[in-house]
């Protein structure tokens, strides 16, 4: 799961098994890109991991 960083923001649920997880653990920052998917609905293209200089 992921949450916005934002007082009030959303969380966003993503699946273990997806590809792009691999290799995060828990306390990561990430930026979530994010395309329309079927029907316009939303869906994740990439998370890339944030550095500490960002």
């Amino acid at each position: 799961m992921f949450r916005d960083f934002r007082a009030g923001g959303d969380e966003i649920k993503v699946s273990r098994l997806n590809p792009h997880v691999v290799g995060l653990a828990v306390g990561d920052r990430v930026i979530l890109v994010v395309r329309p998917g079927l029907f316009g609905w939303p869906r994740v293209a990439g998370i890339e991991k944030v550095t500490a200089a960002e």
